[in-house]
């Protein structure tokens, strides 16, 4: 039962680095609003928004390397898309830009797609989870 619970917790991780990503996104384009273009200044790059989203970025760099040692990167890097789809609507919804047909198809394309490769992968990474924790069971 324990183990279970463990790798439950591991697929949750997954959803760290995305948000992170996303909320580094976000806070990213809320402070390129305050760089200008014309006249180039350092200074101007180093507004609250941007640091917040330069330590959200690098954070889940982190993570994401923390993950690689649970999950096969074929497995957890399509789940990356997830980003594509929330800040879709992000964009739209906060930062007034436009959508078109082609943008909700290719979301839906890239929602379908996640959900295929889960489900190839989802035996073999439960595998790897186990022989992983052997491995660190005996050190």
């Amino acid at each position: 039962m324990k183990n279970k619970e463990i790798q439950k917790s591991h697929y949750f991780l997954i959803l760290i680095p995305i948000s992170l990503i996303i909320l580094g996104q976000t806070f990213g384009k809320i402070g390129s609003q305050f760089i200008s273009i014309e006249n180039f200044n350092v200074i101007d790059y180093l507004n609250i928004f941007t640091i917040i989203a330069i330590l959200f970025l690098t954070l889940r760099s982190f993570i994401w390397l923390l993950l690689f040692r649970k999950f096969d990167i074929s497995f957890i890097y399509p789940f990356t898309s997830i980003s594509y789809i929330i800040i879709l609507i992000i964009s739209v919804h906060f930062f007034s830009d436009s959508y078109t047909v082609g943008k909700v198809i290719g979301t839906i394309f890239i929602s379908i797609g996640i959900f295929l490769i889960s489900l190839a992968n989802l035996d073999k990474n439960k595998k790897r989870n186990e022989k992983v924790e052997k491995e660190d069971y005996n050190d």
